[in-house]
């Protein structure tokens, strides 16, 4: 007896090789594409991680700076408070020698003077006492009169050295009688000598002043000085030829924030580099510097 299978198909091996290569490829792109989007799903969880770190690290970058501004501030605003006590205490005291103790002998009353003077400079006109115990030491005792103009000469080194230090300029200038000229710190200002005397001068200054404007040893240019737009200068006797009729003028020009040259400008240059810091941390912020010469 004969046994009788189906019948072959033709073709019909190649057809079910071709499904089970449709199945792999079906199957090898469905885990591609699963694949695919978890990797993209940790590397988007990645970078947010990363961005919320940053931030973090910024924020507590800026909470770092903001905390150190705050420390500055107070730091300076304590020192300050601490030391104004302190010289309104040496003030009060000064004074009270000076004018307190009326059997002071003039070498005494002229350090005590001068003590002002280096001390005080900013917040005090010496001018006039300088004139006043002048006169009073020309009556009693002329021997102390250079002493007295020394002290009022090393106040005005010490106020044209901060002067300097803070960004201001001083020229010196040569006059005889008549004579007018003009320093190159303190263009167009011109100044013309009209008169010498021993302790003093007379000038004229264009455009700032017409009439005639006195100038002894002891005007000192943070107090005794002329404005004019922005420009501020002060004129300092430095030396007198009353027989050959010529005179050595300091013609200074102050900086334009010329209130409390030293001290004033000293914070300002904290709080400067302090906001260099705060928004330029990368260093990239450069402060262009002036040069500094010394005084005459």
């Amino acid at each position: 007896m004969t046994r009788v299978g189906p019948a072959s198909t033709p073709g019909g091996g190649e057809n079910r090789t071709w499904r089970v290569l449709d199945l792999l490829v079906k199957g090898l792109a469905a885990v591609l594409i699963s694949g695919a989007i978890t990797l993209y799903g940790i590397r988007s969880d990645d970078r947010q991680a990363r961005t919320s770190e940053e931030n973090r690290k910024a924020q507590f970058k800026l909470s770092e700076k903001n905390r150190q501004a705050t420390v500055l501030v107070e730091t300076i605003r304590s020192r300050e408070t601490a030391a104004a006590d302190m010289r309104a205490k040496m003030f009060g005291t000064l004074l009270e020698h000076y004018f307190g103790n009326p059997g002071n002998d003039s070498e005494s009353r002229v350090a005590i003077l001068e003590m002002i003077g280096h001390n005080f400079e900013e917040d005090l006109n010496l001018k006039p006492l300088f004139l006043q115990l002048e006169k009073e030491l020309l009556k009693k005792n002329p021997g102390h009169q250079g002493a007295l103009r020394a002290a009022a000469r090393n106040v005005r080194q010490d106020e044209l050295e901060k002067i300097i230090g803070a960004g201001g300029e001083v020229c010196r200038l040569r006059l005889s009688i008549g004579q007018q000229s003009t320093g190159d710190c303190v263009a167009p200002v011109e100044v013309k000598l009209l008169d010498v005397a021993e302790d003093h001068i007379g000038v004229s200054s264009t455009p700032l002043e017409e009439g005639r404007r006195v100038v002894t040893y002891y005007d000192l240019p943070l107090m005794n000085n002329r404005r004019l737009g922005e420009l501020r200068y002060a004129l300092v006797l430095e030396e007198t030829d009353a027989k050959g009729g010529e005179a050595t003028l300091l013609v200074v020009r102050l900086p334009h924030a010329d209130y409390g040259v030293e001290t004033r400008l000293r914070s300002d240059q904290l709080l400067e580099d302090l906001m260099e810091e705060i928004f330029d941390s990368d260093g990239s912020a450069e402060t262009a510097r002036q040069g500094r010469t010394s005084p005459p």
